[in-house]
């Protein structure tokens, strides 16, 4: 795999991919290093934002998961993981609650997922204990 990443960089699949397994081997450094690579050469990859924001969460850059997941967001206005990643950030990190809600529910009216129904949850549960 890291020999298709270094043949065809813009090769986003086999980035991706890469990044996933360096994940997953908790190497860290090693994802964020190889999305960072493939965003230099395909600056347009939404998913690669979401992926690195993802990495990012994990060793509590959530300054920059924030901003990536935004990144992803704009590139990519339909799709809903990068929302439902950011409502999350915004609820654990302490932020905007109403703006978390919105992210929720628009990632809920294109993807319906189960799993996003409990974020909203966990929205509701949190406004409800900060009143």
């Amino acid at each position: 795999m890291k020999l298709a990443v270094d043949a065809d960089p813009t090769f986003v699949e086999a980035t991706k991919d890469l990044a996933y397994l360096q994940t997953q081997l908790d190497d860290l450094a090693a994802a964020e290093l190889t999305l960072s690579l493939g965003l230099l050469n395909k600056p347009d990859w939404a998913p690669g934002y979401w992926q690195r924001g993802k990495v990012k969460e994990k060793i509590s850059d959530f300054v920059g998961a924030e901003s990536d997941f935004r990144q992803a967001i704009k590139l990519s206005p339909d799709a809903a993981p990068p929302k439902i990643s950011l409502a999350k950030l915004l609820v654990e990190t302490g932020k905007n609650l109403n703006q978390a809600l919105e992210l929720a529910q628009a990632a809920i009216e294109i993807d319906p997922k189960p799993e996003f129904q409990e974020v909203i949850k966990m929205i509701r549960r949190k406004t409800k204990s900060e009143k």
